[in-house]
């Protein structure tokens, strides 16, 4: 065996104990290191899409509707608008 793939070895038998965010960087730099590019990003159905950005606009919708109720002032625009240009 070469002293690289003992290396490499030892590395994927200790990286078998990762979970969460660890275990993805760790599974996108070993597709990295076999193939010399980086991984595509997973595709989401464009249903469960259109369901997150509906359930997002209704709790913005909510959280703008407390901020109302509850009377406190607020200096700053709503998050909503920032960084979209208007159509001419």
């Amino acid at each position: 065996l070469d002293v690289q793939e003992t290396i490499h070895e030892i590395h994927k038998f200790g990286s078998e104990g990762f979970t969460g965010v660890q275990k993805k960087s760790h599974t996108n730099s070993e597709y990295e290191w076999l193939t010399g590019r980086t991984a595509k990003r997973q595709k989401i159905p464009t249903k469960i899409v259109v369901g997150m950005r509906r359930k997002a606009m209704k709790r913005e919708e909510r959280a703008k509707q407390e901020l109302k109720d509850s009377g406190v002032v607020s200096h700053h625009p709503p998050a909503s608008n920032q960084g979209k240009k208007k159509k001419k």
